[in-house]
């Protein structure tokens, strides 16, 4: 059965975004936590494949899920390959929004909703439960350097396909796109030294 979903949000500034396992993913860090906190944390729930995160430009960011890959793919970014396991909800969530904000206050919950200014809110995905194989794909041109995309570059949306796990192999040595840090060393990213 081919399932379909998509969703957006917006970002104030360039950083991560991630789907997210809500049962199974820790979401609490510190009330004080630092940025390579966050990578750690985002580099140890990769490998429970409880989420699945990247860096993205600022601005609004789309979402695609679906079970079947459509032909052919656009490749403007070699895809990260990983394990994404659903236990119940999941949600589309942002560096302004919930993946942060519940990184650092540990009384919110996911999907987080900003009454303030709700295009920052959580994007809750009708994903069904499953032990999933995952492909995400950049649909559109953009190499991580800059806090924007270059102008005129599209929609900036992002593709996740999912298919059942068989012992696939995983892409999880670094935060996909990541441009900011170093290549993980020993399970933990290093902070950018520039």
């Amino acid at each position: 059965m081919k399932q379909s979903l998509s969703g957006r949000l917006s970002t104030d500034y360039g950083g991560f975004v991630a789907l997210i396992d809500v049962n199974t993913y820790r979401r609490f860090i510190s009330e004080s936590w630092e940025y390579s906190d966050l990578e750690n944390r985002l580099l140890e729930e990769m490998r429970r494949a409880t989420i699945i995160p990247w860096t993205t430009p600022a601005g609004q960011i789309w979402i695609r899920v679906q079970t079947e890959a459509p032909s052919p793919i656009p490749v403007h970014m070699p895809p990260h390959f990983q394990r994404f396991k659903v236990t119940g909800p999941v949600v589309f969530s942002g560096h302004s929004g919930g993946l942060t904000n519940c990184a650092q206050f540990e009384d919110l919950t996911l999907p987080y909703y900003d009454d303030l200014d709700p295009k920052f809110s959580d994007v809750l995905l009708d994903i069904p439960t499953g032990d999933y194989f995952a492909r995400l794909d950049q649909m559109f041109p953009y190499d991580g350097m800059d806090q924007f995309a270059p102008p005129r570059c599209g929609r900036k949306e992002y593709q996740v396909t999912l298919t059942p796990f068989n012992d696939q192999a995983s892409t999880i040595h670094d935060i996909p796109f990541a441009t900011r840090s170093e290549h993980a060393e020993g399970g933990k990213a290093s902070p950018a030294t520039s």
